[in-house]
């Protein structure tokens, strides 16, 4: 069994915890539209509960003409055949729902994944999902060392409700292994968005930024999976409706040190 304290403090000096673990492995796929479907009154009688009350353009139609790919069949099509040493914790980060809710991809990478893995979900953070998702594990290995650290940032468009959704279903995968260099992670809340990019350069001016923090337009749907494809050393984003900004920080053991992070 494993028991979790609370989570850890940035240091004073510091607002950034440290994952003992280099990046050793990125994939990023992008998906068509799946053939999962929705069938069967529980479902529609499930959605119709779900949406009473909220304005989200849905009607029980929708439920049977549903048809996507779950956040499951999203993380097996990115993962086959790339994983083979034994995971010790995954962190799935997404933003919008799963197309089944009947179905849990964190369950299901923790029997299918070599050394069946603690697996985690974080969700509802929008494009800093995945900054969310290292902080968590990062907390984690500080409590229990680790050797690997599987990061699953996934999105899907197949939502029986009208309504905003991503362009495209996509997913990216971050293996960060243990003597393959470090990574750190600042998920700082309360930034405004007029200061959220001189408050980025003054931590840690970064090598990517973001769609919160350019204007520009979002490629792949809010949490941000095109960001975490080939990361450079440097990357942040920013929540502008949490007002929320997240750096990550990239250094492989053949790397020269990164400079000094604020």
């Amino acid at each position: 069994m494993f028991s979790a304290g609370a989570p850890v403090a940035a240091t004073r000096t510091s607002p950034f915890a440290v994952l003992p673990m280099g990046l050793k492995t990125v994939l990023h796929r992008r998906f068509e539209s799946g053939s999962d479907r929705l069938d069967g009154p529980i479902m529609t009688r499930y959605f119709t509960d779900l949406a009473a009350g909220h304005d989200v353009g849905y009607s029980p139609e929708l439920v049977a003409q549903a048809q996507g790919n779950t956040f499951i069949s999203l993380a097996r099509d990115v993962l086959h055949g790339q994983v083979s040493e034994p995971i010790d914790l995954v962190v799935v980060a997404h933003d919008g729902p799963d197309f089944d809710p009947r179905l849990s991809a964190p369950v299901n990478l923790t029997a299918v994944l070599p050394g069946a893995p603690m697996t985690y979900s974080v969700s509802g953070q929008g494009p800093l999902a995945g900054f969310l998702a290292l902080r968590v594990a990062a907390g984690y290995v500080r409590r229990k060392p680790m050797h690997r650290v599987l990061v699953l940032v996934m999105e899907q468009r197949g939502m029986p409700y009208a309504g905003e959704r991503p362009p495209v279903d996509a997913a990216t995968a971050l293996l960060f292994e243990s003597g393959a260099g470090s990574t750190r992670v600042a998920v700082l809340p309360g930034i405004d968005r007029a200061d959220a990019r001189a408050e980025t350069d003054r931590l840690a001016p970064a090598d990517r930024y973001g769609p919160g923090l350019t204007g520009g337009p979002v490629a792949e749907g809010r949490s941000a999976t095109a960001l975490w494809a080939e990361p450079p050393a440097v990357l942040a984003d920013y929540d502008p409706i949490r007002g929320t900004l997240g750096i990550c920080a990239f250094a492989r053991e053949s790397e020269p040190s990164a400079p000094p992070l604020a």
